[in-house]
């Protein structure tokens, strides 16, 4: 069972701050869900030692991303749309 807790941190874009993120469940066993109100576009997942453990196209408001391959622990999550990059931890 793989324990997966997401954080917001902040990024001082506003311009994709309305799109609404929302990750849950928070804390995770493994599987979470993304969903927004805009197209959310690369989403990208990183352990804590920076290392990109899940990469991905997504071409709708929301999708289910699976660790349950990955070790327990804390993962940061980066969307990006254009230019835009939001992240959460």
């Amino acid at each position: 069972m793989v324990s997966v807790s997401v954080m917001t941190c902040g990024t001082g874009i506003s311009q994709y701050a309305n799109a609404n993120i929302s990750v849950y469940p928070n804390p995770s066993t493994a599987v979470f869900n993304i969903q927004g109100s805009a197209e959310l576009g690369v989403v990208e997942v990183y352990n804590t030692i920076g290392k990109l453990v899940l990469k991905t196209m997504v071409k709708d408001t929301q999708t289910q991303i699976d660790l349950s391959k990955q070790a327990a622990g804390m993962y940061y999550i980066i969307l990006q749309e254009k230019n835009i990059k939001v992240s959460k931890q």
